[in-house]
């Protein structure tokens, strides 16, 4: 059987790790709703979720929010549209990191 490949693999946006819990806290009760229906919170995501398998690559997720690290940089890196993620994006390229950036909006 051929092994599988490495892949690293960075999330720096809640929408693809928070529990609803989490999110309740950070945005109040009342506005929920507005973020699951406008802004497309799954409440089923990531949450957790450290390593990911298919036939070919061994996926390692790592919450770049939480200060996680892949051990390698990640080879891509999902980033939301608040204020954080895009700050890290941008200290990403004034360092020159290098590492591919799929927007999460």
């Amino acid at each position: 059987m051929e092994q599988r490949r490495m892949f690293n693999l960075g999330i720096a946006t809640g929408y693809l790790t928070e529990t609803l819990e989490a999110l309740t806290r950070q945005v109040g009760q009342d506005n929920v709703q507005e973020h699951i229906e406008r802004y497309k919170f799954e409440a089923e995501n990531l949450n957790g979720v450290k390593r990911l398998e298919t036939p070919h690559f061994e996926i390692r997720i790592s919450d770049v929010r939480k200060g996680e690290i892949t051990p390698d940089r990640p080879d891509l890196l999902i980033a939301g549209a608040t204020e954080w993620p895009q700050q890290f994006v941008r200290s990403l390229k004034e360092r020159q990191v290098g590492v591919v950036v799929a927007r999460y909006s």
